[in-house]
């Protein structure tokens, strides 16, 4: 296991010398409209303040827009992987752990995505760990922690003036090497490890999922999924700051017999999402249309993989413009009986 020690106020250096192995670098920047993973080109890096990014890191793996191929007349060329080695500082652990659930869809079973898979594989997530966890973050609800390795390949512990690495994987360990730091003592690691369980243990549950689970469907035609749906505006904000949603939409766009097919962002509370050619829309209702959202999160995927689609980062429960807050639809309906 490798380990690496750096004071925080010198997050710079580490950063400096995986540029300079070769690695394009990321950290979290305060911008206008909210914090976002910037290009790291030198000089201190701030997190005062910094809790989570606008749009996760999602978007590094799976832009919102992106060719897929170019054609021209009948010849057809498939986008290239992408090449390049990237090292994203400043994770948040609910969205690593949505990686590594978008992963299963992308790149698990009998589907690799091969533009997908290069982005993933040549990604090193630098993970850090939660100290102050808002009031709109319920990660340990839906299997996560504020300190959870899940997606990392390298855990950051904030300790003191300290900021403690472990590699987690093998593209962890070989970007520590790179960093070129001093090692942190396993005792340090371990006293820095019961400190964010503790954190974790001041996070009160909001329900317990797998008692709930089984009602989400069962009340599947309850009259309050329209009361909750009732104030959505079917903006689709809950979906493209959500770290975990995938679907997407696919176009041509082109004149002349030459052009591209364009694959991106696409939300499933918007009222196309389902329109077949046909005309016919089987989630023609916003209230169909809300309750698919919640039950793919907590029952459909969790039925596929045995996992929850939500991790509780609570992007969806600040961004909703209406107020509606997807923790609340969730015991609403199982009390719904």
């Amino acid at each position: 296991m490798v380990t690496a020690k750096v004071k925080r106020n010198e997050l710079a250096k580490a950063l400096g010398n995986a540029r300079a192995a070769g690695y394009e670098t990321f950290a979290p920047a305060r911008r206008p409209e909210g914090w976002a993973f910037a290009p790291y080109e030198g000089g201190d890096i701030t997190l005062d303040g910094y809790l989570l990014t606008k749009l996760s890191v999602k978007g590094f793996a799976l832009p919102q827009l992106e060719a897929v191929l170019s054609y021209d007349g009948a010849e057809g060329q498939a986008a290239p992987p992408a090449e390049g080695k990237r090292a994203i500082f400043g994770v948040r652990p609910c969205d690593a752990r949505a990686l590594a659930l978008v992963d299963r869809v992308y790149r698990e079973r009998r589907f690799v995505d091969p533009l997908y898979a290069a982005r993933r594989d040549n990604a090193v997530i630098i993970t850090l760990a939660c100290e102050y966890p808002a009031p709109t973050c319920f990660c340990t609800s839906v299997g996560g922690g504020p300190a959870d390795a899940t997606g990392a390949d390298v855990m950051a512990y904030p300790a003191g003036d300290d900021l403690l690495l472990e590699a987690v994987s093998d593209k962890g360990e070989e970007f520590l090497k790179s960093a070129k730091l001093g090692d942190a003592a396993d005792a340090e690691l371990e006293a820095a490890k019961a400190a964010y369980a503790e954190v974790a243990g001041r996070m009160a549950p909001l329900w317990d999922l797998d008692a709930v689970r089984p009602s989400l469907y069962e009340n599947f035609d309850a009259p309050v999924w329209a009361e909750i749906a009732s104030r959505c505006v079917s903006c689709g904000a809950c979906t493209f700051v959500c770290p975990s949603c995938h679907c997407f939409d696919v176009a041509d766009e082109g004149k002349h017999g030459r052009g591209a097919r364009l694959r991106f962002w696409d939300a499933c509370t918007q009222s196309l999402f389902t329109l077949h050619a046909s005309g016919h829309n089987p989630r023609d209702e916003k209230t169909r249309r809300y309750r698919q959202r919640v039950l793919h999160k907590f029952h459909y995927f969790h039925e596929n993989w045995g996992e929850n689609l939500c991790v509780g980062c609570g992007r969806c429960v600040v961004e909703c413009p209406v107020n509606v807050d997807i923790r609340e639809a969730v015991r609403l309906v199982a009390e719904a009986g």
